[in-house]
């Protein structure tokens, strides 16, 4: 008779054991470290402020929805648990965590303004760390194992096509990273990556239907910024490429007995998306600009032969086919007037369809 409750005490205990598997295997933001001025978490609608250094921000949890936002000299650093992933977020940024995402142990962020750092140094031997979705206006950011930093800022210094909108600017230290701009989605619905290498940098501005992608190595400027803020725990300094993974010979020069090794120019990219919905509006504009020229020739031609008297004709006749001349006249205006009007974003990719 015993039997029967131990199986029911097993069932029970295994029953919760599985209830639990969910949040035993929930991905959480957790604050370890802050300095500097005031920070900001909106949660729920209650908005709460902190002194960057103090004891109590420890505790904070960023759960979804969440929005942390830094102040001036203000630092603060989260670790994702499970995982081990830091993210240091610099001074005047915007973070929103919109939760975790599909691949085991990721997170994704909304990125709305500012400068960050993605690391997973201290995981790579134990095989750990987490995928990172960073998502702005127009672009994705993957993040899996590495060493990356992130500015989605107003640069004044960078080419603007995109005049003052936040453009992104996503630095390799170390690993790989994937960047999947909304100008590389097809018409399918299908979207390509952008591959970035170790010691590499990749600028992205987008405007309608115009994308500037813009690949070049590091600069010194951001491995500077991030060593002197650099994530807690005796993280190893950043450094520039190393000399021995230079450009090889053959891109170098020899000038008075030395080679002097040099980066190859950036690679620029003008990237029109396929809209098939801006290519009907292009295709509709070029039919009402022919027609209404055929329509406004047609009419002048009217009142010309009407003008000048047709023989066979007699004046009445002739007087009403110049008088209907003002017909085809009047819709070629209106129909230019609407092609005018009209004014599709990828005019240039779809001129040659």
């Amino acid at each position: 008779m015993q039997i029967p409750a131990i199986i029911d005490r097993q069932l029970c205990a295994f029953l919760f054991f599985f209830m639990l598997l969910p949040l035993l295997g929930a991905q959480e933001a957790h604050i370890i470290f802050s300095s500097g001025g005031a920070f900001t978490i909106s949660s729920g609608g209650i908005r709460a402020e902190y002194q960057g250094g103090s004891t109590n921000t420890s505790a904070i949890v960023l759960h979804k929805d969440d929005i942390i936002q830094t102040g001036p000299n203000s630092i603060v650093e989260m670790q994702i648990e499970p995982g081990g992933t830091k993210i240091k977020i610099a001074e005047n940024t915007s973070l929103v965590c919109t939760g975790p995402g599909l691949e085991p142990l990721s997170m994704s962020y909304m990125f709305l303004y500012g400068r960050i750092r993605i690391s997973a140094a201290q995981t790579w031997q134990g095989g750990g760390g987490n995928a990172i979705h960073i998502k702005t206006s127009h672009e994705e950011t993957i993040f899996r194992q590495g060493d990356i930093g992130m500015d989605y800022i107003i640069n004044a210094e960078r080419l603007q096509i995109t005049q003052g909108v936040p453009s992104l600017t996503v630095y390799n230290f170390h690993g790989i990273t994937e960047l999947m701009p909304a100008s590389l989605q097809s018409s399918q619905g299908l979207a390509s990556s952008m591959v970035m290498h170790e010691y590499e940098s990749l600028s992205v501005e987008i405007a309608n239907s115009l994308s500037y992608i813009e690949r070049k190595p590091l600069e010194e400027g951001i491995v500077n910024y991030w060593n002197r803020h650099n994530i807690s725990g005796n993280f190893p300094l950043l450094t520039l490429r190393p000399a021995a993974m230079q450009p090889v010979p053959e891109q170098a020069t020899q000038a008075a007995g030395r080679i002097e090794y040099v980066y190859p120019p950036a690679i620029i990219e003008h990237i029109y998306p396929d809209n098939p919905f801006h290519r009907k509006l292009f295709r509709i504009k070029n039919f009402l600009i022919s027609s209404g020229m055929i329509l406004a020739v047609g009419g002048i031609g009217m009142q010309i032969a009407g003008s000048y008297g047709i023989a066979e004709l007699d004046d009445h006749t002739n007087t009403l086919i110049c008088n209907l001349g003002y017909i085809p006249i009047v819709l070629g205006l209106i129909f230019n007037g609407a092609a005018l009007v009209i004014s599709p974003e990828n005019m240039v990719a779809n001129a040659s369809n």
